[in-house]
């Protein structure tokens, strides 16, 4: 009897951390992202620009700080790094729009950065020495979010 009773309470707790696992597993990759530009620019060191698209609702504090960390190593170099995340498509540049003169040389371009403000977006950065700035968070109702990364 009491092998019985081991043996099922070593299953249940084999159940259990498997449960753990999963649910953790899941929890870490619950924010899909999608990594729209990625590219090292000309500077002392170099610097890698980052521009990522998530779902609005991602759009969190808690969530922020995971995807830099993660999106972070999976490009630890050059060590500087911009991080821009946008939730609307239509708030990032085409190939086009990134090659051409720049958003305060044409009208368009010009109208389209002035509407991104309207929408959630965050800039971040991490400095040369690896470790993270500040995370300016800008939510379509206006209200703004400094948050620090670790």
């Amino acid at each position: 009897m009491k092998n019985l009773t081991l043996v099922c309470f070593l299953f249940l707790l084999c159940l259990s951390v498997d449960g753990q696992l999963a649910q953790s597993d899941t929890n870490q990759q619950s924010t899909r992202y999608v990594i729209v530009f990625s590219e090292v620019e000309k500077h002392d060191k170099g610097m890698r620009s980052i521009t990522v698209l998530i779902k609005p609702e991602s759009f969190t504090e808690s969530n922020l700080s995971d995807l830099i960390q993660r999106i972070g190593k999976r490009f630890p170099q050059p060590g500087l790094a911009y991080f821009d995340f946008y939730t609307d498509i239509d708030d990032i540049e085409t190939p086009e729009e990134r090659d051409g003169p720049g958003t305060s040389q044409t009208p368009e371009l010009a109208a389209k950065q002035k509407s991104r403000a309207k929408r959630n977006e965050a800039f971040c950065i991490r400095l040369q020495s690896g470790k993270y700035g500040n995370c300016y968070m800008t939510f379509a109702d206006g209200s703004k979010l400094d948050i620090n990364i670790r």
